[in-house]
């Protein structure tokens, strides 16, 4: 979804008297059209229907029941003006980001199912605020060296040179206010595949 909703009775109008059908980051396999914009913007989506439909009943796009067929099942939305565009951003792909709020949580990391000491995976989980990991990086036991962990898809960071030695410390930087962080020893020497390390630290 995208970040809030329509805050006014017009708003809250025009968003439903425009709702169009519109692909939200299904990739470039299952794209209508690619979005080229790489600048983040304020604007409004909402989502019609049962909480297991499709998210539209059709729109102002004229796609009708192809909403229910994949690509677009269940990733269409109803949008404001800003993305819907006069009928211009029908079919058009977009990244969604709402900073979150995880109250009385802290940043956790669940190791994979599959990690080893020469493949160690991490799920990021419960990351306030902007919430996008730009890097990632892993400090083993008795180093000082800060190694690049590789995004894999999602949350999913991975590194692995190997054998690894915790316990692990880990440093996030977000995407797009570079704010960072480091969880140290975090990960303890005797972990175990998918198990979940909370730190004590989080963006907020």
């Amino acid at each position: 979804m995208a970040a809030g909703s329509a805050t006014s009775g017009s708003c809250a109008l025009l968003v439903s008297i425009l709702s169009a059908a519109l692909l939200f980051g299904v990739g470039e396999a299952g794209a209508v059209r690619k979005a080229v914009d790489p600048e983040w913007h304020q604007a409004t989506a909402t989502w019609y229907g049962s909480a297991e439909g499709d998210g539209s009943d059709g729109g102002a796009c004229g796609y009708g029941t192809l909403v229910d067929v994949v690509p677009m099942k269940a990733r269409v939305g109803a949008v404001s003006p800003v993305l819907f565009k006069s009928g211009e951003g029908c079919g058009a792909c977009y990244k969604v980001r709402t900073p979150c709020k995880y109250r009385g949580k802290n940043i956790a990391f669940r190791v994979v199912e599959g990690s080893t000491t020469f493949w160690l995976s991490l799920l990021v989980e419960f990351e306030d605020g902007d919430g996008d990991i730009g890097s990632m990086q892993l400090k083993q036991a008795n180093s000082a060296q800060w190694q690049d962990m590789k995004h894999i898809w999602g949350a999913t960071w991975s590194l692995t040179p190997g054998p690894l030695v915790g316990p692990f410390s880990v440093r996030l930087t977000t995407l797009t206010t570079k704010k960072t962080l480091s969880a140290q020893d975090v990960i303890p020497r005797n972990w175990t595949p998918k198990a979940t390390y909370t730190s004590r630290l989080n963006f907020a």
